[in-house]
């Protein structure tokens, strides 16, 4: 079984229009960089080779600012929050596409963590009746199950 992962990061232009920037794990973190706002990240994990495997979708959302950088073996998702201060960090093995469990990090190292890769600040601090409708809207384009 082959089983791969495409990262989709769903971001806001500053008419409001989204734009996906998506592809497997291997270079996500330069095709994704972008000083627009995101309202999402979603990952989706499949076999070409068995379409009874899958998809499995994973969506990031809601947090204030998010991260993805591109390691050796892995890709790690960051996710901050300003209120309360919590960041967490999650691995996807690029061979693999198995992902590790979410990593609370020291918020005295949370700053560092943030500071590399593709960062992002998410709209409106990823709350309100506007990201809501931004994080339906990206739902749809992606083609996430249920929206």
């Amino acid at each position: 079984m082959a089983v791969k992962t495409d990262v989709m990061v769903v971001l806001m232009r500053p008419n409001g229009d989204l734009v996906v920037r998506e592809g497997d794990l291997i270079g996500c973190e330069n095709r994704c960089k972008s000083v627009n706002k995101v309202v999402a990240i979603f990952t989706k994990k499949y076999d070409d080779a068995d379409p009874s495997y899958g998809p499995f979708w994973d969506e990031y959302s809601g947090n204030s600012m998010y991260c993805l950088e591109e390691g050796d073996t892995e890709v790690v998702i960051k996710a901050h929050d300003i209120n309360p201060a919590k960041t967490r960090k999650k691995g996807l093995d690029k061979a693999t596409s198995a992902p590790t469990a979410w990593e609370e990090v020291d918020s005295k190292l949370a700053d560092a963590v943030m500071g590399g890769g593709a960062n992002w600040t998410v709209l409106d601090d990823g709350q309100g009746s506007l990201y809501e409708a931004k994080l339906q809207d990206a739902k749809v384009l992606v083609g996430y199950p249920g929206a």
